[in-house]
């Protein structure tokens, strides 16, 4: 059966001349590249001559390329060395809502572990930063920009030219990274000409070997390493170079730069038949833009009504393989807003929109959190790493959740044809939790196991400020039949001392047997509440039941004693044993 691979954004098939010169050098050119005998300066040699390719096809130094692991450690180093080397200059970090985990995590951790302040931008439609939205984010504070060239679910292109002479022609010691893992191979990137100051490509991506990456670091960047060890790569990257890998990425990079152009015009021959066959498809949604302004190697579709896992295997059972989601995204169960129609989209956490804000009773903190949501809790919101990258092929991203039911990562409300447009979306396909949409002063049905939830929405959110913070406030009265069950009160709050980041404060309503709890995940365009429910069965009892088991021992012990203490006035003799 004739096999038809479209997954090449995960990972790429190497060229049959990468998998020869990596046997050589691994079984007969296996000197390390630090001896000074003639066994390591043979194995040096393949690295020199792989930063000679690079250089030379980025019109950059040699010394401005270091060798790493891969992609991740190449935006991992760019992120978190830079950011360190250059804290007193700032502590301001500006990303998109769209990046690879290997951005967005980094990003967080300087965020909740070093004390920096970063801005998550939001995307159109078509996944694409707005650069308005960059300019106004800039500020004094600012030392670094990360956007990724081509995103991987989408395949959208981002202004990445544009970006740079943005950011340069307000701050020209602000950084800006590139993560191009998914562009390289596909479009020729000058780093200099481009405003770029350091740039992430990775090997396995373009019929390289895995395990190889590098990371263009332009002269004039302070940058402090993040691995320590022999000083190697002039203490940059310590530890012995993968040379085997090195060499096979080199010749990865000569082997996909010939004949350029038309490969790239092949690509897009492919991707353009690809597209026309599934649109001509009743029920399938092609995402994103298709034309020459979106990345050439990437297509994008949905199916409505069918599982993303049972059409995947199905095509498997036939040769052809595709993805349902990012490869590095694969233990999180979660749909990309980007995947989704724009009437799907819900970029921003608050969900809500500029007109909602203006014109709510709570406009001034509504918007106050509208934006924040857009810098900050936006990658949050259902957006699935971007993974993936540039192959040779065309990759087929499935973004087909069941029927009904969406598998949900994060706050934001999708919509599914099947469901009315306010319906709820179950989060993970539990029975134990629901997303509601509520509009003020409209009750709301939901049907949760065997429990009738009434809730109404007491009027707009109320906004407040507490000692540290600001707060919206939803309020519900949740009835089974006619008996009022309790009144829930949950939250959405921006803390003083954490900038721009948002939290959801839960409420309760006890009980013994189950109990019931409440998020509120923030409002949409309509100024609707958006309110997650969870039932926790039988919570209360396990912490009755290891309060007890806690202070079984301590009962046990007092019992002991008392059985060993003589009564008050007794005449009787104390037992001491066995008499002579």
């Amino acid at each position: 059966m004739k096999e038809v691979y479209l997954d090449n954004s995960a990972t790429t098939m190497a060229y049959r001349s990468v998998g020869e010169l990596v046997q050589k050098v691994m079984c007969e050119d296996y000197g390390n590249p630090s001896s000074m005998h003639n066994k390591g300066v043979e194995a040096e040699k393949y690295i020199k001559e792989a930063k000679e390719t690079f250089a030379r096809l980025w019109k950059v130094q040699e010394k401005e390329v270091y060798f790493t692991s891969g992609g991740t450690e190449s935006d991992n180093m760019a992120l978190i060395g830079a950011a360190r080397a250059n804290k007193r200059a700032g502590n301001h970090l500006i990303t998109s809502s769209i990046e690879h985990p290997a951005i967005i995590n980094t990003m967080r951790f300087l965020e909740e572990e070093e004390g920096f302040r970063v801005t998550y931008l939001p995307v159109d439609q078509y996944g694409r930063i707005r650069l308005d939205a960059l300019q106004e984010a800039l500020c004094e504070d600012t030392i670094l920009v990360s956007i990724m060239y081509v995103n991987n679910e989408m395949g959208a292109v981002e202004p990445v030219a544009e970006i740079g002479k943005l950011i340069k022609s307000i701050r020209p010691d602000i950084y800006f990274h590139v993560d191009a893992i998914q562009a390289y191979g596909k479009y020729v990137i000058r780093p200099k000409k481009e405003g770029i100051d350091l740039m992430s490509v990775s090997g396995h991506k373009i019929h390289g070997p895995k395990g190889v990456g590098f990371l263009y670091v332009d002269e004039k960047v302070r940058i402090k390493p993040i691995i320590f060890g022999g000083g190697q790569q002039k203490g940059m990257r310590s530890g012995t170079e993968n040379v085997p890998g090195c060499a096979g990425l080199g010749m990865a990079v000569r082997e996909i730069y010939k004949d350029h152009d038309e490969r790239v015009e092949r690509l897009y021959a492919l991707k353009d038949r690809l597209v026309q066959g599934l649109s001509s498809l009743e029920g399938v949604t092609v995402h994103g833009r298709t034309g020459r302004d979106s990345a050439p190697q990437i297509v994008s579709a949905g199916f409505e009504g069918v599982r993303a896992e049972v059409l995947l295997h199905a095509l498997e059972d036939r040769g052809i393989y595709v993805s349902s989601g990012s490869a590095c995204s694969c233990t999180e169960d979660a749909v990309s807003p980007a995947a989704c129609r724009p009437s799907q989209r819900r970029v921003s956490a608050m969900g809500s929109g500029a007109a909602m804000a203006a014109a709510s009773p709570s406009a001034a903190l509504r918007a106050k959190m509208h934006s924040a949501a857009n810098s900050t809790a936006a990658s949050r919101n259902g957006l699935t790493c971007p993974c993936p990258r540039a192959g040779s092929g065309v990759l087929l991203r499935m973004a087909a959740p069941p029927s009904g039911c969406f598998y949900h990562y994060m706050p934001g409300r999708v919509q599914n044809s099947a469901q009315s447009q306010r319906g709820c979306a179950l989060l993970g396909c539990s029975c134990h939790a629901l997303q509601k949409t509520f509009s003020a002063g409209q009750p709301a049905q939901l049907r949760h196991t065997q429990l009738w939830l009434q809730g109404s929405v007491d009027g707009s959110p109320q906004q407040g400020r507490a000692v540290d913070h600001d707060y919206l406030e939803a309020r519900l009265k949740i009835y089974e039949g006619d008996t009022l069950l309790g009144e829930l009160k949950p939250q959405r709050r921006m803390y003083d001392k954490f900038g721009t980041m948002q939290f959801s404060e839960v409420d309760v309503v006890p009980g013994l047997g189950n109990e019931l709890y409440a998020s509120f995940l923030g409002l949409d365009e309509n100024a609707s509440v958006l309110i997650r429910f969870s039932v926790e069965p039988l919570v209360n009892w396990m912490w009755i039941g290891g309060t007890l088991m806690c202070l079984f021992p301590f009962l046990m012990l007092a019992r002991g004693r008392k059985k060993q203490t003589p009564e008050a006035g007794s005449d009787a003799p104390a037992d001491n044993g066995p008499q002579a």
